[in-house]
């Protein structure tokens, strides 16, 4: 199997494609194993679905301003507009779940 992979990298120097999704839209790979909203921004590839519950990983993004952060009521408003109903559907119509409020 090594000799038919395709190694994606970010900043190797040599790498064949920017994204494994990109690998698959510039015929490098046939097919490509990564986070579903990396592969929903790459025209050119048919996504097939995720992988079966028990076989899915999943991580999580957190939001925290810092103890010396210049801006905190901004940051205040980013993290309360995350957290509305319209910011949630857009994260899922790019292929993300968001955890319940």
């Amino acid at each position: 199997m090594n000799a038919k992979s395709v190694l994606v990298l970010a900043g190797n120097p040599g790498q064949v494609a920017e994204s494994a999704g990109d690998a698959v839209a510039k015929g490098k790979a046939e097919i490509a194993l990564h986070q579903l909203q990396e592969l929903m921004a790459v025209p050119g590839i048919e996504i097939i679905g995720p992988f079966p519950p028990g076989l899915q990983g999943s991580f999580a993004f957190s939001a925290a301003i810092g103890t010396s952060a210049k801006e905190t009521e901004g940051g205040k408003a980013l993290i309360e507009f995350l957290r509305t109903s319209h910011a949630r559907d857009v994260m899922r119509a790019k292929g993300m779940e968001p955890i319940a409020p």
